[in-house]
This record gives structure tokens, sequence and C-alpha cells, in this order.
């Protein structure tokens, strides 16, 4: 065989595979649109919707622009699973926003936001879809964990948890500060759009891709360069997509009408041999024209994100075979001797969520004790209880056995405050791997030492008259006093107390 046959093979197996990676690209299964709860209806409502600061009329807008150009874009990915929603919103939306926000190169895997960590608590553990403001929500609180600590590579199949405390410590830096809402159903919403776009932000978009028409030949005008234009809309297949830009020039003539002009850049998570690089262009027309509902979405999601420096958090170690059974609700009291909190909140993660699987993930890929360590940010709610001279905090485990009912017991509960140098880690003793029961299971940490004291019936009336002893009682306060009772009227039940507080000796008062 001579060289240049062999070349020869190897190129033909070399286009070959570029055409087979192509197929793969392009034909993606079909599937079902996620289930819209009232949950998730009320989240999608309360978006702020974006306005522009400015108008067309007072700023000239650049002619094209393509943020997925910049260093803050993470490169172009084949999404796993039914991950559409959270690939659009953490792997490209949030990973970009935060990278701007930090002035951060997108190339380095710490900069990339693992859209995995957020799907998996938002699929019950299987291959569902999802909404971008659910995946954008849950960050809110507990922030997102970059690919570092939970790398893309993990399969899909296993809806993997992460275990590890400095992980999720690490995560609550990275926090969605607000959900946007991008309106894209009028000609004066595109003009809007496009504001904010040249403003630097993105947003996901949501439409049908099952037989849609892609040109990947396009040679018309435009400002950005690219090659494939969407020249109809389809009819199934519910997909998301993050919108990077727009072009003023590229030009589409529909079967009916006359040339339109200007088109916004997509970016698809299918991989870079899909499309043009993973791009293409989508005309301003078919947001204008009636079409079927849910074909193409008549809004956008935008985020605002922040970095935030968490300084009160909760550990948690548990062992569980089946995690949807559990709820999380932290609190905090004032008072070493409260016995339930005053403050609490459910926490949006861990929260009747996962499906069917051990802690972990699927039990085919972990083994028991189907262990696993988390942590759960309470920085949100420092001010609320600032004038708590004594802070106790609490954890509510709540298991419900409506469905998959599990088993599992807790591990380890600790409070670690960052406020002080060096922090100071508040530890349960009283956990010596508790069976977590049905129902509510309630743990607590008192951030000062008990106080031990004796007690007994008081009876301050004896014969009708009060009694000459002297009693030793706890104040509101936290603290205890000698009292003696005088002077009794039983007609009116009025007496007149003495006090003396404990143990400076120097406080005597009276009180009727």
């Amino acid at each position: 065989m001579t060289i240049h046959y062999r070349l020869y093979l190897i190129f033909i197996y070399f286009c070959l595979c570029l055409s087979g990676a192509e197929v793969f690209a392009q034909e993606r299964p079909v599937y079902p649109e996620p289930v819209l709860t009232p949950e998730i209806k009320a989240l999608l409502d309360s978006r702020r919707v974006w306005r522009p600061h400015t108008t067309r009329s007072t700023r000239e807008l650049p002619v094209g622009i393509d943020n997925s150009r910049t260093k803050y874009f993470p490169p172009i990915f084949n999404q796993k699973g039914n991950s559409c929603s959270q690939a659009a919103s953490i792997g490209y939306l949030f990973t970009y926003e935060m990278n701007r926000l930090l002035d951060r190169d997108a190339s380095s895997r710490a900069h990339q936001f693992s859209y995995l960590y957020t799907w998996n608590f938002l699929n019950d553990g299987e291959d569902n879809g999802s909404f971008a403001a659910s995946g954008l929500a849950l960050t809110r609180v507990n922030g997102v964990m970059n690919q570092v600590d939970f790398p893309i590579l993990m399969s899909v199949y296993r809806f993997y948890w992460m275990s590890g405390y400095d992980k999720y410590i690490d995560a609550m830096h990275y926090r969605t500060k607000e959900i946007l809402k991008i309106p894209l159903e009028t000609t004066a919403d595109i003009v809007a759009a496009k504001e904010y776009l040249a403003d630097g932000g993105c947003f996901t978009i949501s439409a049908y891709t099952s037989g849609w028409k892609i040109d990947d030949y396009y040679e018309g005008p435009s400002a950005t360069g690219y090659k494939s234009l969407l020249t109809r809309l389809a009819a199934d297949g519910a997909h998301a997509m993050t919108v990077v830009g727009y072009d003023d020039l590229v030009t589409f003539s529909p079967a009916e009408g006359d040339t339109t002009h200007g088109a916004f850049i997509v970016v698809n998570s299918w991989g870079t041999f899909s499309h043009d690089n993973g791009r293409y262009y989508l005309p301003y027309y078919f947001f204008t024209i009636p079409r079927a509902e849910n074909q193409l979405g008549t809004e956008g999601t935008g985020a605002v994100v922040e970095y935030h420096e968490p300084k009160v958090v909760f550990k948690v170690k548990l062992a569980y075979s089946s995690r949807d059974d559990l709820k999380f609700t932290l609190g905090v009291a004032d008072k070493a001797y409260a016995e339930t909190p005053t403050i609490t909140y459910d926490s949006p993660t861990m929260n009747y969520q996962g499906g069917n699987h051990p802690l972990p993930g699927a039990k085919s890929f972990v083994s028991e004790p189907y262990s696993l360590e988390v942590a759960f940010n309470f920085t949100d709610y420092i001010e609320q209880y600032t004038s708590y001279t004594a802070p106790k905090y609490f954890l509510n485990i709540l298991r419900r056995a409506d469905r998959n009912p599990g088993e599992g017991y807790i591990e380890h509960f600790s409070v670690i405050d960052y406020r002080y140098t060096p922090a100071r880690e508040y530890v349960c003793t009283d956990i010596d791997s508790t069976t977590l029961n049905v129902g509510s299971n309630l743990f607590s940490i008192s951030t000062i030492p008990a106080r031990t004291t004796s007690a007994s019936p008081l009876n301050w009336i004896e014969k009708g008259k009060p009694s000459e002893k002297t009693h030793i009682i706890r104040t509101a306060a936290g603290g205890y006093a000698k009292v003696d009772f005088i002077d009794y009227d039983a007609q009116t039940g009025k007496a007149t107390i003495h006090y003396l507080y404990q143990p400076s000796g120097n406080n005597l008062s009276s009180y009727e």
C-alpha cells in the first residue's frame, strides 16, 4: 500500500468522522416540554421586566454585537441529556455574567459553572427538562459550583449531588442577585433587547427545534460573519438556547413577504459541529409574526449576578437512601434555653428534590452508607438577629413518607461563623448517628455554654399568706433572681414582690 493511498484512506476516515459528528450534533432527541407548575409560573411572573435606560433616539446602537467573542464567554459545548435550560442559563449565561462582573477569562474550568449542578436538583433524578429561571433561582442563596468542583465529564445518568463542605462554600461566592424578563413580542421589544445586548448582557430563549430549518450556507450581508441562518420554525421539541448578540445587516426573505433585515445571534449547546461553530442567526422577523404557542418564546431570561462572602454557614453530613424524602429548614432563636427557632427559612436546594435515589446519586454508581456532606448558607438572615445576645441555631430535617420512603441518619451538624478570626464552629454534640424519623427531626446548637440550675415547684402561698421562703426563679432575660412575696391581698390578688438579682447582690427592688 502506497503512502499516498494510506493518506487518502485516513482522509476519508477523517471526513466520515466529521460527517458523523455533524449528524450527531444536528439530529437531537425530541424531549417533552417541562411541566409548568404553579411554583414555576410564580417564579416566572416574579421576574423584573427589563427596560432600557436610553432609547434609540438618544443612543445610536452598533450595527452588530457578539458577546460570545469576548473573553467572558465560555467555549461552546455539547449538553448532557435533556439539560438544555441549565446549559443555556448556567453553562453559558451565568458563566458569562459572572466573568464579566469579575473581569475573568472563561477559558479556565475554574471560571466555568456547572449546569449539571443545578440540573440534578431539578430533574427528579431522571433525564427530565427544566426551566432556565429555576436554575438561576437555585443559585440565589447557595450559589453554584464551578467545573473544577463539579466536572461536566461526570456521567449524566448518575445524577450526582456533590459531597464536600469546601466545595459548597466555594459555590456560595457565586450567586444570582436578580432574574430578569426580556420581552420579545414587538418591534419595540426587539430594539430594547438589542440595547440589553449592546450593554453587554446575554439572555436565554426557548423554542421548538424538531423540524426547524437552518441554512448553513448563508452568504448574505452581515457584520459578524456567520454562515448559519434559521429559515423555518419547528413544531415540536422544546429547547433552550442563549442569545449573545445581534446583527442588523443580516437579511432574510420569507416565503411570503418582502426581505427583512436583522437577526439575533444565538449560541446553541449542541457542540461546535452544529450550525456555524455552535452559532446561528435568528431573524427578528420570527418574533413579530403570529405563531403557534411555544413555537418560539415571547420572552427571554436574563440575570444580574453577585459575588458573595458567606458569613454564617450550616455544615451537615448525613446518610439517606431516598433523597426526595427530605427537606431542610434552617433557623435561629435567642437564648440558650429556646426550644424552637424564631427565624426560619427553607433551603431551595435539597428541598424534596432529586428523585428516589440515595443522596449522592444513582444506586448503581454509589455504595452504602449513601453519605453526603453539604453546606447551607445562612448569611442573608444575619441582620434579622443582630440583637440576639446568645443565638441558638436550629436544623430541622423534615422527612415525608407519602412516596419513596427511605431510611438513614444524621452524622454531623455544626454552624461556622466566619465573622470571627479565626472562624468559630459550634458543634451539635447530641447527634450520635440519630435515625431520621418521619416528620420533624429538630437539632439545635447553643452558642454559649449551658448553665445547670435547680428547679422546684413554686408554692408561694401557704394557708392564705405569702410564704416566708425565698424563691429562686429564672428571668425572661435568661438570668436568675431571688424573690420574696409580702403583703398579699387575697381579695384583689395583689402582692408585693421583693427580688434580688445575682450574683452582684446590689439590685434590690420591689414591685406590686
